[in-house]
């Protein structure tokens, strides 16, 4: 034998010998001996893990009509589940991929596919990210009312013009224990209409859009922490929703195949460290002033359901109230909907989470109403400017008929992402742009929100 080949052989024995012993089966030490399985490494798109009713659910993106992987879950190997797969028949099929899924149990320390690590659920929340509204503006103009800046396209390849990319690195680097994103990861709708800012890039609800307007960008963002994640509008059935029910909704598929689009998501908790989350499908509501017939009974009825445990964060993509023009809060199907007379969320609720309008906004209230923030402001095309006043702080303002002052607000149109960490009594929410830089600190405790 030649001095080479004792050497390969030597180290294989070693291997051998390393893997065959159970006590390192557990880790990161075993799956970078052991990931022996049918899971081809090539043909990985991405893996991540959506936090859903069931728990936590680790999934993989294959290209093409593969086999699903193996998922090593504290050392012991399962095979993935079929979410959906393409159709080999079809030639202009637009999911030519293979979407594979595992309910990891509560109790999985560790979890890894093809020798890379899951990031799973901790025991405590000292670090939560929020975005919202990232991908790229590509639309044609269509004269819909929430999308007041139609056929405007934003610089897809340029990250000074759309830095989700930049947003989802910097966020990545502050370790986050688990990722919200507010919903609308889907805006390259309609064809590229400026050949200087977008020539090229694939649009419309398939996968090469979706790769291109979330999961590439988001790949270092997806890697660090589970998500919480919420539908938009840009994902409600006529839009993206085919998409979004395959690739992120996080209720487990029947039968390889995902659940259907469906116009409305019950409302559902979720508990990530003991802590409780509420997720509310706004994405079908609507901003019109009047709301149209049957919106506002349809949230009063989801608002009555709900039973929320002390500290909860309610979730919603469209805001309760938010400033979106100058002089108009939104949402008023949503507002009207709360609970006659006060029109107050329940006291259980800390604060409410969302996105929709294209800035950044933490606006607090002189009664018990929660909290809201708003950000929509994870690298879509921002909305013009609002008349802020000084420090950009907004006047106070009456809420339709309610006599409820606006206290503790702060606006800002700038991209970024913001970081929860909690507090005595509360959390410190922290704005931070592009490149991970502070730009607003706010205090939240017991419902009162300071912002400097």
């Amino acid at each position: 034998m030649s001095p080479r080949a004792s050497v390969i052989s030597h180290r294989l024995r070693v291997l051998a010998s390393f893997c065959s012993d159970r006590r390192v089966l557990w880790g990161a030490l075993a799956v970078s001996c052991c990931a022996m399985s049918s899971f081809h490494a090539a043909a990985q798109e991405v893996s991540y893990v959506v936090m859903g009713p069931d728990g936590a659910v680790a999934r993989a993106i294959l290209q093409k009509d593969v086999p699903c992987p193996a998922i090593n879950v504290d050392g012991a190997q399962q095979q993935m589940d079929v979410r959906a797969k393409p159709n080999p028949s079809d030639r202009n099929d637009p999911f030519p991929v293979t979407v594979c899924e595992k309910l990891i149990p509560p109790s999985a320390k560790f979890a890894s596919i093809s020798g890379k690590a899951l990031p799973l659920p901790k025991d405590t929340l000292a670090n939560i990210v929020v975005i919202g509204d990232t991908g790229c503006r590509m639309k044609a103009a269509s004269g819909d009312i929430e999308d007041q800046e139609d056929g405007e396209s934003q610089s897809c390849n340029r990250r000074s013009e759309w830095p989700f990319a930049k947003v989802s690195s910097a966020a990545a680097a502050v370790k986050p224990d688990l990722v919200i994103h507010v919903g609308d990861y889907l805006y390259r709708a309609s064809e590229c209409g400026d050949p200087d800012r977008c020539q090229g890039s694939p649009y419309g609800d398939d996968w090469p859009a979706w790769n291109a307007d979330f999961f590439s960008p988001a790949k270092d963002l997806l890697a660090a922490a589970p998500w919480i994640i919420t539908r938009g509008n840009h994902e409600i059935c006529r839009r993206a929703g085919v998409g979004y029910f395959r690739l992120l909704d996080p209720v487990l598929a029947r039968g390889q195949v995902p659940p259907p689009c469906a116009d409305n998501i019950p409302p559902y908790n979720l508990t990530v460290a003991g802590k409780e989350f509420i997720l509310l499908d706004s994405s079908g509501g609507s901003d019109q002033d009047p709301p149209p017939p049957g919106d506002v009974e349809r949230y009063r009825t989801q608002f009555s359901s709900l039973k929320p445990a002390p500290n909860s964060w309610l979730i919603s993509h469209r805001p309760i109230w938010g400033v979106k023009t100058r002089d108009r809060f939104i949402n008023e199907s949503l507002h009207n909907a709360l609970p006659a007379p006060d029109h107050l969320l329940p006291t259980e609720i800390e604060l409410v989470l969302s996105g929709h309008i294209h800035l950044w906004e933490a606006i607090g209230f002189t009664d018990r109403l929660s909290p809201q923030f708003v950000v929509g402001d994870g690298g879509t095309k921002l909305v013009k400017d609002i008349n802020k006043t000084a420090k950009h702080r907004f006047p106070d303002k009456e809420i339709w008929e309610r006599k409820v002052d606006v206290k503790g607000s702060r606006s800002e149109q700038e991209w970024g992402f913001t970081q929860f960490t909690p507090r005595a009594g509360g959390w410190t929410a922290r704005l931070r742009g592009p490149n991970g830089g502070k730009l607003v600190k706010c205090t939240v405790v017991k419902g009162e929100v300071d912002c400097r």
